[in-house]
């Protein structure tokens, strides 16, 4: 992970994602998971089967999931808050149709009923030259 990269994601105060912030290819290239450490969780969102979502124990965390259970992404998507998830769906849409990657500090509601302060990070993922889906990274703020 760049240091670019390193620092919108780890450093920036939050809320300053609140509207998203979209990625350039370089940015988002950078993304490397090994280098980062266990306070944050991994995901990744296959595009030809949306429901498909793949956790790590911290993302299953951070939503109050149990980690036995599969997520659909209209469930994770039903936590964020109204507006965090207007904001969401309109600039994954924007970094979908653009091959881009980007960041969001959101708002969701655990399955417990407690509110939290995330930041996501999402990257495109590619094969054979074309987008087939997202992964990236969620932190508490």
């Amino acid at each position: 992970m760049n240091n670019l990269l390193r620092t919108l994601f780890f450093d920036e105060p939050a809320g300053v994602f609140a509207e998203g912030q979209v990625l350039t290819r370089e940015t988002a290239s950078s993304f490397d998971e090994s280098k980062l450490d266990r306070d944050v969780g991994f995901w990744k969102c296959d595009l030809f089967d949306e429901s498909r979502l793949t956790w790590s124990e911290k993302v299953y965390e951070i939503f109050g999931f149990p980690s036995t259970a599969p997520v659909a992404r209209h469930e994770a998507v039903e936590r964020y808050a109204k507006g965090s998830r207007e904001v969401l769906e309109r600039v994954r849409t924007f970094a979908l149709t653009q091959k881009l990657g980007f960041l969001l500090d959101a708002e969701i509601t655990c399955r417990e009923g407690r509110t939290r302060s995330i930041r996501i990070l999402a990257v495109p993922v590619f094969e054979q030259g074309r987008m087939v889906g997202l992964r990236g990274a969620k932190r508490l703020l």
